[in-house]
């Protein structure tokens, strides 16, 4: 093999290409069936009703806003971690530092794609916040604006570098190197962008190549710097804790095998089982009351609770709170069907001499008194900001959801019940 490997070096190449792609199309399969779960959860409209609610503030926002506001500030705060933060995701496994050793010669064919497709996902957030900050940069700087397409391409070219010193990091083989390089960065970072959209993108041009040489000479003079080979270790750990974080991301959506079921105790919320009668009706709703306070499903309830509550009470328009009241009441129940499908795999329900279609009762009960409790408190809210007739928003949304819990849920219900 070692021979094959000197004597037909383009083939090894070849080889390593086509081994990133399986690595990619299984990536993107597996990804792509857990963003059908999130868009299936309404976040995406969520986000779209939050980004029309947000927008029609901003614009308010800067009629008011004077041209003196340190927009800097906004730019800095926003910019540097988007910017900054990253590294690239290379899709290696732990056996890869053993199976892939003797190719290392030719790894940069895996690691060149993984580069552009890092680049290309994490430029996106930069061009999306720039974007963001743009009405407020043109507004403070008036006819000082400089060109937007010119300052996104300064926004990649930042992006690009802080990509490429993320990879350089890797050969490190002090940890206390690579934190100083990062800080450095960081601290780079904010330097270009001051005076990128403070001073123009000529002077922000100049300050960014003498901040990139200025790299490259420590890069080139630290004495913690691994001078040759892949850095296997620091790639693979790296790329676990990236998937770990996207795993994280899609567990508030569904269930993610590759991830531990985290069972929070929550013993406050989890003794309301206590006053349900000891008797074998009680069964599901005690299981599935358990299942509910003690699983995440409970805290995306209360995180989508908590910003509708804040959007209720930051904003001015009754129409639009109303709007967000009834739209994250909504989506609570749609997040509340994945419920049922709590213990579809747990054998030993199977064994009690219960009747199994007492659990679609049970379900629905948790799923409408939770949908209630949500209603009530959002209704509450409305009224205290006075919102006057707009408050029988989230009512309705409560009448209208209770109807879909007796009629469509139900059905859906037995429906995965008879197919189990």
């Amino acid at each position: 093999m070692k021979h094959a490997t000197i004597a037909h070096p383009g083939g090894t190449a070849s080889a390593v290409r086509q081994l990133w792609k399986r690595r990619f199309d299984q990536y993107r399969k597996e990804a792509s069936g857990y963003w059908a779960y999130v868009a299936r959860s309404q976040f995406f409209g969520f986000l779209f009703l939050l980004f029309i609610v947000s927008s029609y503030y901003y614009a308010k926002t800067l009629d008011q806003l004077p041209t003196t506001f340190p927009y800097l500030w906004i730019v800095l705060v926003l910019l540097i971690p988007a910017l900054s933060a990253g590294s690239v995701r290379t899709l290696l496994k732990n056996a890869d530092r053993v199976f892939l050793l003797p190719l290392e010669p030719v790894m940069s064919a895996f690691f060149r794609p993984a580069f552009r497709y890092s680049l290309i996902i994490q430029s996106l957030r930069g061009i999306v916040l720039t974007l963001v900050i743009w009405p407020l940069y043109k507004h403070c700087t008036g006819e000082n604006v400089q060109p937007l397409l010119l300052m996104l391409l300064f926004i990649l070219l930042i992006k690009t570098a802080n990509l490429l010193g993320s990879w350089q990091e890797g050969r490190f083989s002090s940890p206390g190197w690579r934190l100083l390089s990062q800080g450095y960065r960081w601290l780079l970072t904010g330097v270009v962008l001051y005076v990128l959209f403070g001073k123009g993108p000529f002077i922000g041009g100049i300050v960014l190549l003498a901040a990139l040489l200025l790299w490259i000479l420590i890069y080139k003079l630290l004495p913690g710097r691994q001078a040759h080979g892949v850095a296997w270790d620091f790639l693979i750990d790296n790329e676990r804790r990236q998937q770990h974080r996207l795993y994280l991301f899609f567990s508030g959506f569904a269930d993610v095998p590759q991830l531990p079921v985290r069972v929070k105790q929550r013993r406050a919320l989890a003794g309301i089982t206590r006053l349900y009668r000891f008797k074998p009706s009680s069964l599901y709703l005690y299981l599935f009351t358990k299942t509910f306070v003690r699983s995440e499903l409970l805290g995306i309830v209360v995180r989508i609770t908590l910003i509708a509550a804040l959007v209720i009470l930051a904003v001015q328009s009754v129409a639009a709170a109303a709007l967000v009241s009834a739209a994250a009441m909504f989506i609570t129940l749609m997040q509340l069907t994945s419920l049922e499908q709590s213990h579809r795999y747990t054998f030993w329900l199977q064994t009690y001499p219960v009747n199994e279609r007492m659990k679609i009762g049970a379900v629905l009960r948790i799923v409408a008194a939770t949908f209630t409790v949500q209603g009530v408190i959002l209704s509450l809210l409305m009224l205290l900001s006075g919102a006057g007739v707009y408050s029988a928003a989230p009512l309705a949304a409560l009448v209208v959801g209770l109807l879909l819990c007796a009629t469509v849920m139900k059905r859906k219900f037995t429906a995965s019940f008879e197919t189990e």
